[in-house]
């Protein structure tokens, strides 16, 4: 099987794909050598001065028990949550710092 790129600006040969996320947009787009310099200049002052995010915080997975301790005490402080299926995070996380040592 060969695949062939074809530049999603012109309709020329590709030579890569590029993923682009901005906000709540990710494209990928197929673009020559050219196209994918004129690319990289124009997103190079923005690429040097932003930042990495930080990575997402590790999951934890809760038993059974303290799925409904979590659920009990969300209820008591106000929070809307299902008697079953996932926990919001908000909750997971406000729950976690209300019991932080």
């Amino acid at each position: 099987m060969l695949l062939t790129l074809v530049d999603d600006l012109d309709g020329s040969g590709a030579t890569r794909t590029h993923t682009v996320r901005l906000d709540d947009h990710t494209v990928q787009i197929d673009l020559s050598d050219a196209h994918s310099q004129v690319l990289q200049e124009v997103l190079a002052p923005y690429l040097a001065a932003g930042r990495r995010p930080d990575p997402a915080p590790p999951r934890r997975d809760h038993s059974r028990t303290e799925n409904q301790l979590i659920r009990c005490w969300a209820s008591e402080h106000g929070l809307r949550v299902s008697d079953r299926g996932a926990i919001p995070r908000t909750i997971l996380t406000a729950y976690e710092s209300a019991h932080r040592p």
